[in-house]
């Protein structure tokens, strides 16, 4: 008796610290996806922060293009005169 009693004792003790192992291996892969979760977010917005520069940039560019083109046009109807 006193050895079956002694196998269930190593047998609870062996269930509890395999439960234990698979919980802590639990929590630590949720504070990973948490953590990627955050730095994906970060890098999206700064993405988005990046492209909006680009678009401004870009549509600056154009405007002073169409600027120069009408400047330069408008000097050579001037020319013409």
């Amino acid at each position: 008796m006193a050895d079956l009693s002694e196998r269930l004792k190593n047998v609870q003790e062996l269930l509890h610290a395999a439960t234990k192992e698979h919980l802590d291996t639990k929590m630590a892969t949720r504070q990973a996806e948490t953590k990627w979760i955050h730095e994906k977010d970060r890098l999206l917005r700064e993405l988005d922060q990046v492209k909006e520069k680009l678009a401004t940039s870009q549509h600056k560019k154009v405007v002073n293009f169409v600027h120069f083109c009408f400047a330069k046009s408008v000097k050579q109807e001037f020319m013409v005169l």
